[in-house]
């Protein structure tokens, strides 16, 4: 059975470690390209919705930050020995329908050649609502989307 839930500190070494393993998985820095550092920063300053399996493994994480009534997805990212799995539809699905319930906007940024990850949003209900270009270091826009229910 799988738990999704809200971190806690205890959590925070797994998470760095899933962070940097994602990254590693990624093909192109310019979809993912944070130092450790900054994953350390993130740590300290993000929430984080964990997916959990039935072992006590972290397999699947959602950074987000809240300001007034927006929450932000930060980084999100899935042990990549179990993407395609729907995993990550499930946990963003239950992570978006909780804080729109609580009357939050649910937002992201996400590079304009990440087709994986546009499908994904577009599959859970998130629209392009701007393009930020030339944003990301390779030149490319980043495409804003927000949860419409």
């Amino acid at each position: 059975m799988s738990i999704f839930r809200f971190s806690t500190q205890a959590d925070h070494l797994d998470i760095e470690n899933l962070f940097k393993k994602v990254r590693s998985s990624v093909s192109s820095s310019a979809l993912f390209n944070w130092p450790d550092k900054q994953i350390q920063e993130e740590l300290l300053r993000s929430h984080f919705f964990i997916h959990v399996s039935s072992s006590q493994v972290i397999q699947a994480f959602i950074a987000h930050r809240v300001s007034g009534d927006v929450v932000e997805i930060m980084a999100l990212g899935t042990d990549p020995y179990l993407r395609q799995s729907g995993m990550m539809k499930a946990l963003l699905l239950d992570f978006v329908q909780k804080n729109s319930n609580k009357g939050f906007q649910v937002t992201l940024e996400v590079h304009e050649q990440n087709q994986p990850a546009i499908s994904l949003y577009l599959k859970c209900g998130f629209r392009e609502v701007h393009r930020r270009q030339s944003y990301y270091i390779d030149g490319a826009s980043a495409l804003v989307m927000t949860y419409l229910s």
